[in-house]
């Protein structure tokens, strides 16, 4: 159905592991949505949190905006 605004959720989660440590480094997670605004822009609007243990701040949150054009 293309009559309402949300075309997609979306959920992604990332690890990275440090193999000269041999440790997880680094975690990335990211959930949101694809909302129409018009025949040919979709918005992407998400949360995204990443935790990171050699770097400080070792937590992140942010909220993300970006607009994809269709030419």
């Amino acid at each position: 159905d293309n009559a309402g605004p949300i075309k997609a959720l979306f959920v992604s989660e990332e690890g990275f592991y440090d193999l000269a440590a041999h440790r997880w480094t680094r975690s990335r997670a990211q959930a949101g949505v694809d909302l129409r605004a018009g025949a040919h822009a979709t918005f992407k609007v998400y949360y995204l949190r990443q935790g990171d243990r050699d770097q400080q701040p070792g937590a992140i949150n942010a909220i993300g905006l970006t607009l994809a054009l269709r030419l």
